[in-house]
This record gives C-alpha cells, sequence and structure tokens, in this order.
C-alpha cells in the first residue's frame, strides 16, 4: 500500500521564508484532506519550488521539503524560459485588461502565466515515464524568490476521472477546469496563493485551513463554468451549479430522481424545441 509521507516543522525546516515549514505541513493537510474525499489512491503530496527572481543571481533554486524526489536544477532556466514564453504569447498567455487593474499588474500577470508555464513543462517531461502528475501553482514572489506550490498525484488515479475537453479558457485567461479533479485542484493553488500573499506568507494555511466540503463546492462550480463557457454564456450569469443542485435534490412521487442532462444553446440547429420549462427548478 502506498502512504503519502507526513510532513513535520523539522522535515521542512525554513530556508527561503520564516513561515516555510508551517506552510508545508498545512498546505500538506489541506491537499490530503480534499483529494482523499476524491480518490483515496490520489495520494498528494505537497511540495515547495523557490526560484530566484534574478536568474543571473548567485541564488539556486530549492525545492522543499529536502527529502523530495525532485531536482532543483532541472528548474535552472524556468525563469527565462517564462519571459521568453510571455514574449511569444498564444491563448495561455493573454489576459485581457479587467476594472480597476494597472498596466503594471496586467503585465505581472503576463509574467507569472508564462513563468508557471514554463514550469509547468518542464514537470510534464518529468512525468513523461513517471507513476505521478505533477500541477504547479501560481508563483509568488516572496524575497528574492518566486515560490511555486507544487502538488504530486498518482497518475494512474488521476487518469480514472472524467473529464471534459480541456484547453479552455475564460475570457480573462483563466483556465477553465476540465473535470472535478482539476477544479479542485484550481481551488487548492487559490487558497494557497492566497496563504502566501497575506502579511505573513504561509503562515495561516496550518491554523486557518477552509473547509474540504466547501472546497469542493467551489471545484463543482469551477468544473459547470465550462459547460457554461462551451455554451456561449457567461458563467457567472448562467450559474448551472445552483441550477442543477436543485434539481439533483428534487423528488419524483417522493423518490430520488436519477438520468442525464444534455446541454445546448436555444435554438440550436439540430434541435426541436416540443415544450420548454420557463424555471427548470
Amino acid at each position: 500500500m502506498l502512504l503519502t509521507p507526513t510532513l513535520t516543522l523539522a522535515d521542512a525546516a525554513p530556508s527561503i521564508w520564516l513561515h516555510q515549514g508551517r506552510y508545508l505541513i498545512g498546505a500538506q493537510q489541506t491537499a490530503q484532506a480534499l483529494f482523499d474525499a476524491l480518490d483515496d489512491d490520489l495520494h498528494p503530496l505537497v511540495l515547495v519550488l523557490a526560484l530566484p527572481v534574478d536568474p543571473d543571481s548567485d541564488l539556486l533554486p530549492v525545492v522543499a521539503p529536502a527529502q523530495a524526489d525532485l531536482p532543483p536544477a532541472l528548474f535552472a532556466e524556468a525563469v527565462a524560459h517564462g519571459r521568453l514564453k510571455q514574449l511569444r504569447g498564444g491563448p495561455a498567455y493573454t489576459s485581457f485588461m479587467e476594472d480597476g487593474m494597472s498596466p503594471q499588474l496586467l503585465q505581472r500577470r503576463i509574467e507569472m502565466r508564462g513563468l508557471r508555464s514554463a514550469v509547468q513543462y518542464t514537470l510534464e517531461q518529468l512525468d513523461a515515464q513517471s507513476p505521478h502528475v505533477y500541477f504547479a501553482a501560481w508563483p509568488v514572489q516572496i524575497d528574492s524568490y518566486f515560490i511555486i506550490t507544487l502538488v504530486r498525484l498518482q497518475r494512474k488515479a488521476l487518469h480514472t476521472y472524467p473529464s471534459l475537453r480541456p484547453g479552455r479558457f475564460y475570457i480573462n485567461g483563466r483556465p477553465l477546469a476540465s473535470s472535478l479533479l482539476e477544479g479542485a485542484l484550481f481551488r487548492f493553488n487559490e487558497e494557497c496563493t492566497k496563504s502566501l500573499t497575506e502579511p505573513e506568507p504561509g503562515a495561516g494555511l496550518l491554523f486557518r485551513p477552509r473547509e474540504t466540503d466547501e472546497l469542493l463546492r467551489a471545484a463543482g462550480r469551477s468544473l459547470l463554468d465550462t459547460p457554461a463557457q462551451a455554451l456561449g454564456a457567461d458563467p457567472g450569469v448562467a450559474v448551472l451549479f445552483n441550477t442543477l443542485n436543485t434539481i439533483s435534490s428534487l423528488r419524483y412521487e417522493g423518490e430520488a430522481g436519477e438520468g442525464r442532462l444534455l446541454l445546448a444553446r436555444r435554438g440550436h440547429p439540430n434541435l426541436e424545441e416540443v415544450f420548454a420549462l420557463t424555471c427548470p427548478t
């Protein structure tokens, strides 16, 4: 039986910033609870990758905990490659100006997206013949390092999850979830990013974690944004999660219903509307 290592403060001794040890323990506990709720065979392992902001400095990449089987030298060129990806552009690096966003913040977002993409590419090359799959979170700068949280999952369990077509994006460039598991990854990454951007980076995740059920509901909402966007609807307006959640709670003649739904744009040329409900719930 495969067991996920249990981190202690000694294992995750701070080396880059003050609360690194507490952050790693808190992130591991959050990931364990979240992904175990989806599948006991995912065996999540959380790591921290620290990359020097200035690739020409004397600082070296660091992976924590130290006993992790992930050579830091693999990521020595990630910052430079990320900036090159940013210059090349493409759907995954395009961001639209949002209300209240300064040009500097927009530029920073594009830079971080390029860095994350470069790290993820390196991880995917490493994963090719491995029983594990790594996922990189959004980079956060702490002092002279970019801190990137990594999650390692078991490939076999990961690939048993049903998935929609990947490679879809919100209009602001953020990726849409193609599965409930990917939605859970997005929510976990958000929690990590929030914790690392607090005044005391990483200190609160161990003592103020979000409830697993709350993260799973958020993951479900993320997943259902994907079919809404595919239908040409604004995911924020469509609120498919709330609608389907209500439908699933309804009973027919006192019994729980079972079935499937076909989602399509109203007026689609391949469909004929026989009757319609003004309110499906």
